[in-house]
């Protein structure tokens, strides 16, 4: 019986991995997205953030999670969104340079 659970472990640990790397890939993908307009809008004087907008990437989004974990996406997303905030609000301000790339 120990066996099998240490298999279902394994494989689970395993698993989480393969998906940790997945989202580590596609999260320095958004946040190479993120600078690219984060300098878009700083040559054009727009805002940083746009509550429209993520109001409506989160109401998008959350469709796509069971409602037994939306609470934890929404806190998930936040802090997604905030981090990408926080990248161009660094390069409206000056403070991001390639070499941080």
């Amino acid at each position: 019986m120990k066996e099998k659970k240490d298999n279902v472990l394994e494989a689970g640990r395993k698993e989480i991995e393969e998906i940790d790397r997945a989202m580590a890939h596609l999260f320095h993908r958004r946040m190479e997205v993120s600078r690219t307009i984060g300098r878009y809008k700083k040559d054009r004087g727009l805002p940083v953030r746009d509550r429209h907008r993520e109001e409506a990437l989160l109401a998008n989004n959350e469709k796509e999670v069971p409602e037994e974990d939306r609470e934890a996406y929404r806190a998930f997303f936040q802090e997604v969104l905030a981090l990408s905030r926080s990248c161009q609000e660094e390069i409206q301000e000056g403070a991001w340079t390639e070499k941080k790339a």
